[in-house]
């Protein structure tokens, strides 16, 4: 089975929806197909990962208009695996392929969906679902696809929305009002600990001392004069 994938300038893009099968050891080949003038006279390289945590970087050769390998046995395991190309001065976009077991429900393959997910690590301003790919968008630019293969597009839908409506249960009624009376265990008063100043704290005190100085000495001649 083949694989083609068009290499740019930092994109890399899957040409064909050929869908993978987990645990299919040196079945699929990858073919890459370079093409700008950046990675001529470089030699490339295909690395390779998948969600159980396997790497593996393929040495793809001399820049050629056509480059190949076979995907590594242990990579073609688990729900997912990832792939990017490189050279010594730069590297693509990162792209995904959902792998699928055909002896799973379809429910269970869209599970794959939510550990997908859980493995971006990048800012995602948009996320797009078209011809059985997902698509994220960070800052307008295109960061990552996942492929899904022949996945029914409503139990993906239903489980984005299911995992939206799961994420909103857990925030509280604030983050939706941003009203201040929807704070919880706010105090009803707030009242200082004890505490003590300096006199150079305290804003006219030569003045405020001076005054009760001359208030005390008043008091005291008015008692000498009763006497």
């Amino acid at each position: 089975m083949i694989l083609e994938f068009n290499v740019g300038n930092d994109i890399l893009k899957k040409n064909n929806s050929t869908t993978v099968l987990d645990q299919s050891a040196d079945y699929y080949k990858c073919k890459f197909y370079p093409k700008e003038n950046i990675w001529m006279g470089s030699v490339l390289s295909a690395t390779f990962m998948n969600d159980l945590g396997y790497i593996e970087t393929v040495n793809l050769g001399e820049y050629s208009e056509l480059l190949t390998c076979l995907v590594p046995a242990r990579i073609v395991n688990g729900g997912y695996f990832s792939l990017y190309i490189s050279n010594d001065h730069k590297k693509t976009n990162t792209i995904s392929v959902a792998l699928t077991n055909h002896y799973k429900k379809a429910e269970e393959k869209c599970n794959i969906i939510s550990e997908l997910f859980a493995h971006i690590n990048t800012k995602i301003d948009d996320v797009v679902y078209e011809n059985y790919q997902l698509k994220f968008y960070s800052n307008g630019v295109l960061s990552n696809v996942i492929y899904l293969g022949n996945v029914d597009e409503e139990l993906i839908a239903d489980l984005v929305m299911n995992q939206l409506d799961t994420f909103k249960s857990t925030l509280a009624p604030i983050a939706f009002t941003g009203s201040y009376n929807d704070l919880v265990d706010v105090p009803e008063t707030f009242t200082p600990s004890q505490h003590s100043h300096n006199s150079d704290d305290i804003e006219d005190f030569d003045e405020v001392s001076e005054g009760n100085t001359d208030n005390l000495l008043s008091a005291l001649i008015d008692e000498i004069d009763l006497i």
